[in-house]
């Protein structure tokens, strides 16, 4: 029988607190949009802090049945 994994994403309105979470456990600070993980160091790091712009390669009317060139995306 497959195993499911629950993911429980506690979220706040400021940047969350180490003394809070668990190495590995993610907050989501709904304020500023941003996801952080508390790290092997104990410290809560920002996830995906890039400033790269985001590509829009459309949309897929049907995504089941769709066919992807993923070699596109690069």
């Amino acid at each position: 029988m497959a195993r499911i994994a629950k993911i429980i994403l506690r979220n706040g309105t400021t940047t969350p607190s180490a003394t809070d979470f668990e190495i590995g456990e993610p907050a989501w600070d709904k304020t500023n949009g941003k996801l952080y993980l508390k790290n092997a160091a104990g410290t809560m790091v920002e996830i995906n802090t890039t400033t790269a712009p985001v590509t829009d390669y459309g949309s897929v009317a049907d995504p089941v049945t769709a066919a992807f060139d993923y070699g596109a995306l690069v």
